[in-house]
């Protein structure tokens, strides 16, 4: 019921996600879309660390970012197995975040015979590397444990999740449908990958973090409208939401919507401004 995008560049990582939250019934279709959902957050405040969620938007009658929020808490927290900023690995991080929610999935679902997607993708810089990397967890069913979908050696990636098909058409020449459909006809799947090898990439590992921002928001737009025209309710819509982790600046937000003005709350204005930036 989303889109969530990271685009690995040289200069960093841009990650993206849409604003559509969703209300789903016993039947597993969902009849209610609200267009305010949060899905990105700077895990660990003052490290260069983001965090974004698709599928199940909430559990224990909260969001997931605001469960995720908790964990940002423990992480920081001298009771829990607080981060050492010049220790860090992201590989350690992610395995910590797949067991939180885990445990927590395990207990929602439990007893329900339901077992609804959750993933997370985390993105960001380990201790003393220069170059980002990028982990995908799953925390429904078996195979889940995080994996390093683009590693620290690759100048370049991109990785979406959720309502991917207006993106994978675009980026990949056809839908999973048709390709499912080719393979039906007796096509070897590697006569298919070299096919779709053949479409170039829209992302350079030397564009700037700027263009890289500007193709994140783009392809958010491209699948929210994508959403809008299809039939059924909208699983996809804006606003988008963006961050960039930089080496040097590290977590950034790019675009972020609020329910709240910080103008209007004291407690929030008189914060420092890299700690604000991260609430």
């Amino acid at each position: 019921m989303t889109i969530s995008i990271a685009l690995k560049v040289g200069d960093g990582v841009v990650l993206g996600t849409d604003s559509a939250s969703a209300l789903v019934g016993r039947d597993g279709r969902p009849f209610k879309v609200y267009a305010s959902g949060e899905k990105l957050l700077n895990l660990v405040p003052g490290l260069p660390i983001g965090l974004l969620v698709h599928g199940v938007g909430a559990l224990e009658h909260r969001s997931v970012m605001c469960v995720a929020r908790d964990l940002r808490n423990e992480l920081a927290s001298s009771l829990y197995q607080r981060l050492e900023p010049t220790h860090y690995l992201l590989a350690d991080i992610a395995v910590q975040v797949w067991e939180f929610f885990r445990r927590r999935y395990e207990v929602a679902f439990r007893g329900t015979g339901e077992e609804p997607e959750m993933g997370f993708i985390l993105a960001g810089y380990s201790a003393g590397s220069r170059s980002a990397e990028v982990w995908a967890l799953s925390v429904h069913g078996e195979k889940g444990r995080p994996s390093q979908i683009v590693s620290p050696a690759h100048p370049s990636g991109i990785s979406w999740n959720g309502e991917g098909a207006a993106l994978t058409r675009l980026l990949q020449g056809l839908s999973d449908e048709v390709y499912g459909e080719l393979l039906k006809y007796d096509i070897p799947p590697e006569s298919l990958h070299s096919l779709l090898d053949m479409v170039p990439p829209i992302w350079h590992a030397e564009m700037p973090i700027q263009e890289a921002i500007d193709l994140v928001r783009y392809l958010g737009q491209v699948a929210a409208g994508l959403a809008r025209f299809s039939s059924g309710l909208p699983l996809v819509v804006p606003p988008i939401d963006i961050a960039a982790i930089t080496l040097h600046e590290g977590f950034c937000w790019v675009e972020r919507k609020r329910w709240y003005d910080p103008a209007f709350n004291a407690s929030h204005a008189s914060m420092p401004s890299t700690l604000r930036e991260i609430q």
